[in-house]
């Protein structure tokens, strides 16, 4: 059932097709990024669209003299509220029942977050290199829910602030298009993070939405003469108007397929989905894509469910990544698939039992908007309830207690791990009585020992200064592709701190397996993620050039003086995981069970490349260091110790506790002397 109201503007169909592409495209995305890279800008086509729905329902209610603020933000109630209580009510109750303390406590804050309508805000205060992954937020896409909401609560007050300013209006639009287009282009370089989900870097998109809608009321206002100017859709030739939306449509569709997520978002690619969209809606609903193709009844039917598909979608992925993160690729895509369809159907029934009856029906009263607002307050409160662990979830045991630590434990006091090393190494440095300093240069498995080189400061105060030089895999002639910019001038520059004088000792440390390859074989490449300087996969004569270089490197270092450490990869499985070790479907206690890993598998996929560096250090001299010699027993590599607390925050970094205990091969770096094994 479609309903206008007097002060509504006449229904395009078109516009439900466009929502169509939209959700279909994000859906896509976030269940199979590979299948269309550049779906996330789906939302882009969504900030659009409503940006010209809501300025053309405004403009027609102040052209009518119906403009009523209480009426505009009833009508939004009314869309909005209703498919968003059941999601939020839906995702705290299935967060009860398989979620850790933690991980509901995390629910809570941002169903609080998304019932004000600050989600963007609440995400964009956690983002950083150990913030939780996003597929593991069940209410990450309400970000855009926010910059949505933060704009109807400002332009519907300036537009009619400015309503008899009529040349005055266009002009500022403009004007603020221009300053957030700015903002965003800003930020997407210094701080990619407010570019994405903060509003003053977003609120154009709506802007623009904006402007087509007041293009097209204003010239079909009546000329002086009392006669009403032509349309927009009839002061163009139909072949120009079918142009303008087959090109928006082709600008929309290289916005799927040529964006990747490590491409600067927003930025200038935005402009691709965000005129794309504008294109195809200033077309008009009579242009032939418009009306055959975006108007098909199919589509415009998937545009109609669109809303609640939106909110449906990611929450079944995110609860599956949650409950299921280590299933083969095979049974994984089969229950996207299935999580999918689920999605479809509970949004269809959202829509037809939900949203109609709410929005059109006989409950759309005036009590209907006051007992929507007093829904999502109940839940507001209720995820504040969950978020000052007032109400706790059903997988709260001792033995969940002592896993629940475990998520995000991490201890590392310098500036966060920087996700773009824009071609500056900025290192950070403790402040010690020594004037020797030892430089560590590697990426996050260097930063998991700093607990170790804490508490050998601590009780030494005359060990070397620690520098650390952290972000990315620490050899020469590779880098990693995008989103890590800057890798490749990674190594040089490092190298340029560690030739310092005062630098006694360098460290190196990595991840070594999961970066290069110790060989030039089809087995060892697939599990290499670096590639050359100038972007080109790496062949086996690079491979020979990299480890040449590094080995030449060290010799260099050596031969000046400075002592050399290499660590190799340290123990790594899904086992280690604190997640992987909780029963979470299990109907009563105990919902712990842990698994220890056979040291022969555990070193199976960095075997390769440990026997590369101990061949550079037999070659030069430097010192090799084999984490598994103190971190793993010889058969065994334990995942838990004894009182029942995992050793590892995920599945290869060390928990600060268990570094502090075992990673005493750090104190030959600080003091010269190292500690015994135990």
């Amino acid at each position: 059932m479609r309903v206008t109201s007097a002060a509504a503007p006449a229904y395009r169909a078109d516009i439900d097709g466009l929502r169509a592409l939209a959700v279909v495209a994000v859906v896509v995305y976030h269940a199979f990024p590979a299948w269309l890279p550049g779906g996330f800008a789906g939302v882009d086509v969504f900030f659009v669209i409503s940006g010209f729905l809501i300025t053309s329902l405004l403009l027609r209610s102040l052209s009518d003299g119906t403009y009523s603020l209480y009426g505009f933000y009833a009508r939004r109630v009314r869309r909005i509220f209703p498919a968003l209580v059941v999601v939020l009510g839906a995702c705290l109750a299935a967060g009860w029942v398989v979620l850790l303390p933690k991980e509901f406590a995390q629910l809570g804050r941002h169903a609080t977050a998304a019932s004000a309508f600050v989600a963007n805000f609440a995400f964009w205060s956690e983002s950083g290199y150990f913030d939780v992954e996003a597929a593991r937020k069940p209410l990450l896409h309400l970000w855009s829910l926010g910059v949505e909401e933060q704009y109807y609560i400002l332009w519907p007050l300036l537009l009619a602030a400015l309503w008899r300013r009529a040349r005055l209006l266009p002009c500022v639009v403009v004007a603020l298009v221009l300053l957030s287009f700015g903002a965003n282009v800003y930020l997407t370089d210094r701080a990619p993070e407010a570019a994405f989900f903060l509003p003053h870097a977003r609120s154009w998109e709506l802007l623009i939405g904006a402007l087509a809608a007041w293009y097209r009321h204003s010239s079909a206002q009546p000329d002086t003469a009392g006669a009403p100017n032509a349309a927009p859709g009839r002061r163009v030739s139909a072949a120009v108007r079918n142009c303008a939306s087959a090109l928006g449509l082709v600008l929309m569709g290289a916005a799927f397929i040529l964006l990747h997520r490590w491409r600067p978002f927003p930025g200038w690619w935005v402009l691709l989905p965000t005129a794309g969209t504008l294109l195809v809606i200033v077309a008009g609903r009579d242009s032939w894509i418009n009306r055959v193709l975006l108007g098909h009844p199919a589509v415009v039917g998937v545009g109609l469910i669109s809303y609640p598909l939106y909110l449906w979608h990611w929450p079944l992925l995110s609860f599956i990544s949650i409950v299921s993160p280590d299933l083969p690729y095979g049974e994984m895509r089969a229950l996207k698939l299935a999580a999918i369809l689920a999605a479809s159907v509970l949004a269809f029934l959202t829509y037809r039992f939900v949203e109609l009856p709410i929005r059109f029906g006989r409950r759309a009263s005036p009590r209907t908007v006051g007992a929507l607002c007093a829904g999502v307050a109940v839940l507001g409160a209720a995820g504040l309830s969950v978020a000052s662990d007032h109400l706790r979830p059903r997988l709260d045991t001792p033995e969940t207690r002592r896993i629940d630590p475990a998520l995000g434990d991490w201890n590392y006091p310098g500036p966060p791990i920087p996700d773009h090393v824009r071609g500056i190494v900025q290192p950070f440095a403790v402040p010690s009585a020594s004037p020797t300093k030892t430089l560590f240069v590697g990426d996050s498995h260097v930063v998991h020992y700093w607990s170790r080189i804490a508490h050998v400061i601590e009780r030494n105060p005359a060990a070397a200064a620690p520098v650390f030089v952290v972000g990315c895999p620490p050899v020469p002639l590779a880098k990693r592709p995008p989103p890590r910019q800057g890798c490749d001038r990674f190594f040089e520059l490092a190298m340029g701190l560690a030739r310092a004088p005062a630098v006694g000792t360098v460290v190196f440390s990595a991840r070594w397996h999961a970066y290069v390859p110790a060989t030039g074989s089809a087995d060892d490449m697939a599990h290499g993620i670096l590639v050359r300087p100038d972007g080109r996969p790496l062949t086996g004569q690079d491979i020979d050039a990299l480890w040449d270089a590094f080995t030449a490197t060290v010799r260099e270092l050596l031969s000046s003086g400075k002592r050399v450490f290499l660590i190799a990869s340290s123990p790594e499985s899904v086992y280690f995981d604190p997640r992987k070790m909780v029963r979470r479907f299990t109907s009563a206690p105990p919902f712990v069970e842990h698994v220890d890993v056979k040291r022969q598998e555990a070193t199976r996929s960095m075997r390769a490349t440990t026997e590369r560096l101990r061949q550079v250090a037999m070659s030069t001299g430097a010192v090799l260091v084999d984490p598994f010699d103190y971190l793993c027993e010889p058969e065994l590599c334990r995942t838990m110790d004894g009182s029942g607390r995992p050793l590892y925050m995920d599945t290869d970094h060390l928990r600060p506790y268990w570094a502090i205990e075992r990673a005493l091969f750090i104190d030959g770096t600080l003091t010269g002397q190292a500690a015994a094994r135990r």
